[in-house]
């Protein structure tokens, strides 16, 4: 009966090991698949099409919408 508590507790500590260790590395791995580069404050992604990110440049004599270029790299927060 000793032999099965040991058996018994060391499966449990096992079992419990490789949960917390599947737990760790599920972050990891989202993070190396996501297709936004790491920043220190935000992220970057590439834009896919052409975008008017909203907000105005002065352009001749008034303000217009910005229009990024498919393909800008644009900063997320």
């Amino acid at each position: 009966m000793l032999n099965f508590k040991r058996k018994a507790t060391a499966g449990l500590l096992l079992a419990s090991a490789i949960t917390s260790l599947g737990l760790f590395a599920a972050p990891a791995a989202a993070q190396a698949s996501s297709k936004y580069l790491p920043g220190q404050f935000g992220s970057y992604v590439r834009a896919k099409r052409n975008v008017y990110v909203g907000i105005s440049q002065w352009h001749g004599n008034g303000y217009k919408p910005l229009l990024k270029k498919k393909g800008s790299l644009l900063f997320v927060k």
